[in-house]
């Protein structure tokens, strides 16, 4: 199922992966296909960036990692 995120992108995922797209909704433009290692790797930068400008906590991160492990997306 494909969510809404604003702006023209969408998210949906797989037991693999997360799917980013862009469109108009009905018609895709761009993918980005985020697995575990992909969604760490987005993660660390989301910690550092939270350092400099506190976006998110870094228990939300946290949460959103243990949710990373749990799904077995840390290939």
């Amino acid at each position: 199922m494909k969510t809404y995120l604003g702006d023209g992108v969408y998210v949906e995922y797989t037991e693999q992966e997360i799917i980013l797209t862009t469109g108009d909704g009905v018609n895709t433009t761009n993918k980005i296909y985020l697995d575990g290692y992909i969604l760490a790797s987005l993660l660390e930068f989301i910690k550092k960036v939270n350092s400099e400008r506190a976006v998110i906590t870094e228990a939300e991160v946290d949460k959103m990692r243990l949710a990373i492990d749990d799904n077995g997306w840390d290939n």
